[in-house]
């Protein structure tokens, strides 16, 4: 938990300044806890040396989609200033039209609980957090916490 201290203190001072940005950078939206979505291929191709013929089945990772490290620079940590690049509320025509009342929400939200808890704490050393066992889907079981 310690590590995350300063963090955590630098999202607190700034929130009102990072919110859209944290929103945009959590991977979610309409399909926040979907770590992938199936699709199919349409004709012969080939990903990355691999032959997948026409109709061949295709898990697209959403979650993976800011995590390439030839785009961005420590791609596995979190950075408020990181310009977007997530999936999580879809693109092009499939963008989620829910997408600024699901940004307000989380706004709302996030700011209400720092606002009304402002010494929120995990309760339980992160390595502790227990995830839900899903290829489908990505959440915690518990989150215990402490003010």
């Amino acid at each position: 938990m310690g590590r995350y201290t300063s963090l955590r203190s630098t999202v607190l001072r700034t929130a009102l300044l990072i919110l859209p940005r944290a929103a945009r950078l959590h991977r979610g939206g309409c399909r926040c806890l979907r770590r992938g979505v199936r699709r199919f291929a349409l004709e012969d191709i080939t990903i990355g040396g691999v032959r997948i013929p026409v109709g061949g089945r295709l898990w697209v990772s959403l979650i993976s989609a800011n995590r390439d490290g030839t785009h961005f620079a420590s791609p596995a940590s979190f950075d408020p200033h990181r310009a977007p690049a997530h999936l999580g509320f879809g693109h092009g025509i499939h963008y989620c039209l829910g997408a600024p009342l699901a940004r307000l929400q989380g706004d709302v939200a996030i700011t209400s609980l720092f606002h009304r808890f402002g010494r929120l704490k995990l309760a339980v050393p992160v390595t502790e957090l227990k995830w839900v066992p899903s290829f489908h889907k990505r959440g915690l079981q518990e989150l215990t916490v402490a003010w």
